[in-house]
């Protein structure tokens, strides 16, 4: 019976028939002015884990707003004092629960007994009559599992309520959000960090034990393996005693959905070691994004000092691999095991070249067509002759040539040069073997996504480089001038980003318009289709959809963060879309 109740009455407090309210009391300040005095003084000052709930008046008003944009033929059925009623017990009276202020949920402490003593949970429930719901409870108010603060009744259906006394830190921790959550982790890693260290030196030994035992890894490569594991696993727990706490939050504006976590570390941590403050942040790209793009990307990384950090490690790797140097088996194109090796590194070798030239900073734009696809990508900080250079090694090396790629290098108008790779199907069906259809399944693929060739233009703008994939002249001129009337600052969902992620390094944000972006890969797996499971004309009506996603993540020395959304508003079209077709399906005549 406490269960269902407790059930109903958490229920209740997500949608009811609107009562008569009170007036709210003042807000604690650093709690967002969302949590009510009289509710802050219910939670336990040891609790470690706290989510707030919005207003059901809230949740109800963004839920319907939702459902009048993306189904407002459903919007009457969302009956849910129907199915509160249902699932809540009979005799309970749902008017006692006040809609206009919020709920919330506290854990309390965490101990080492945990196992013998779990944390105690709390239900915070605001009332237009605290005392009557309390008497309500199947169990009386004197055995003091119930607090009552102004407005607000505290529950706790399995042990004593405690006596309120200091103020809990944790209201002031809340991130934004209709629904939000945040963890002390500091209670919590106290008590299980020991438990964790020893696991850590266990897994240590047992990982390097096995890197030691093990006949098929190298003997001069085991060392780095040690040192890789090790590590890892040192990362790990300089994670968590760094961490201080998690957050999370959940919220709907119109029909854009919002998700978001954070990972909160002590200052001057071993994580702060990871950022970068000088590095390049999404304010200092967002100008050369294009906001009328298929597919956007902002990369704040020293991805040119990661590949140095890395190359020795490679290199290292490659020299201990065991190559004979003769076998009996065709090798087609190589003349032994060391030329197919020789080959494969030298191609390494010139990409690891060119991908020590990348700067701080990387802005992509992608424009996803019928015909071909189209991308422009800005390289803060990176100068354009030493890239070149690069790349023209790394088409012109030896396996390019044996797959059928060649190179074609000109100039477009005085500061684009182009570098164009062209790809013949029959060298490398010859090369290696390939059969009639599938040299033309390889071929077909290639023309769909590049056309005759593959082109890369490279030009050189201040400090920066435009590199555009499969562009002319005219495409790269509107790339240029997308940088220079910085449209991407006046967008909002780059906007929304920019903020959020502030002078986070690393960091990643990516803007997706699901619709082209889902239609493309329906295009090109049509190539390939041969059972026909995807149905014809699906993927041009897909195309036309418009369904932004977008997605961030970054780190400051204090917070590692990401979050998501996704506006919703076409995909109501996309429903109907999809019925639309399941019935004209059905409708066939059966043969």
């Amino acid at each position: 019976m406490l269960t269902k109740l407790l059930a109903g009455a958490t229920l209740a407090a997500l949608a009811l028939p609107t009562p008569a309210v009170q007036s709210a009391p003042a807000t604690i300040p650093g709690a967002a002015d969302r949590l009510p005095a009289d509710l802050v003084a219910l939670i336990p000052a040891d609790a470690t884990g706290l989510v707030f709930v919005s207003p059901i008046n809230t949740l109800e008003a963004a839920i319907q707003d939702l459902l009048q944009v993306v189904a407002p033929d459903m919007a009457p059925m969302a009956d849910v004092d129907q199915l509160l009623h249902e699932l809540g017990p009979s005799d309970f009276d749902f008017d006692l629960i006040d809609r206009s202020r919020p709920m919330a949920f506290a854990m309390g402490a965490i101990t080492p007994t945990i196992t013998e003593e779990p944390p105690q949970f709390y239900l915070l429930i605001p009332s237009t009559n605290p005392a009557e719901l309390s008497a309500a409870l199947p169990f009386p108010p004197e055995l003091g599992w119930t607090r009552i603060s102004g407005g607000y009744l505290g529950i706790s259906p399995e042990a004593v309520y405690p006596v309120p006394g200091a103020r809990s830190n944790l209201p002031a921790r809340l991130p934004q959000g209709l629904i939000a959550a945040t963890i002390d982790a500091e209670p919590i890693l106290e008590t299980f960090g020991p438990m964790a260290r020893l696991a850590a030196g266990m897994a240590r030994s047992g990982v390097i034990a096995g890197i030691q035992s093990d006949t098929d890894l190298p003997g001069t490569l085991k060392p780095m393996a040690n040192d890789a594991a090790t590590a890892i696993i040192d990362g790990v727990m300089d994670t968590l005693d760094s961490l201080t706490g998690f957050d999370l939050a959940l919220n709907l504006e119109g029909a854009r959905f919002e998700a978001g976590y954070a990972m909160t570390f002590a200052e001057g941590s071993p994580m702060a070691a990871l950022c970068d403050k000088d590095g390049a942040h999404l304010v200092d790209l967002a100008h050369l994004l294009d906001p009328a793009a298929d597919l956007t990307v902002a990369v704040g990384m020293d991805l040119g000092g990661a590949v140095r950090w890395a190359r020795p490690f490679v290199n290292e790797i490659l020299d201990a691999i065991p190559v004979p140097e003769q076998a009996g088996e065709d090798l087609g194109p190589f003349r032994s095991p060391r030329h197919a090796m020789d080959v494969a590194r030298e191609s390494l070798s010139h990409g690891m070249d060119a991908l020590t030239w990348f700067g701080d900073g990387i802005a992509l734009s992608t424009f996803l067509g019928e015909e071909h696809n189209r991308t422009a990508v800005w390289m803060h900080g990176v100068q354009a002759d030493n890239l070149t250079g690069s790349l023209r090694a790394l088409f012109e090396a030896e396996l390019a040539s044996l797959v059928g790629l060649s190179l074609e290098e000109t100039m477009l108008g005085e500061n684009t040069r182009q570098l164009a790779l062209h790809f013949d199907a029959a060298t490398l069906a010859h090369n290696f073997d390939l059969g009639v259809r599938e040299a033309e399944q390889v071929r077909a693929g290639f023309e769909e996504t590049f056309g005759d060739a593959v082109r890369v233009s490279l030009t050189p703008v201040g400090g920066n480089t435009l590199v555009f994939f499969n562009g002319d002249a005219k495409a790269i001129k509107a790339a240029l001038t997308v940088a220079a009337h910085r449209p991407g600052t006046q967008d909002p969902a780059i906007q929304r980003m920019t903020t959020e992620l502030g002078d986070a390094h690393p960091f990643a944000a990516y803007r997706v318009n699901l619709g082209p972006v889902v239609a493309e890969m329906m295009s090109l797996a049509e190539t390939f289709d041969e059972g026909g499971e995807i149905p014809p004309g699906m993927a041009s009506m897909v195309r036309g959809l418009h369904l932004p996603l977008t997605v961030h993540e970054g780190m400051t020395p204090t917070r590692w963060f990401q979050g998501m959304s996704i506006d919703l508003t076409r995909a109501g079209d996309l429903a109907a879309m999809l019925m639309e077709r399941e019935q004209a399906a059905e409708l066939q005549p059966v043969r």
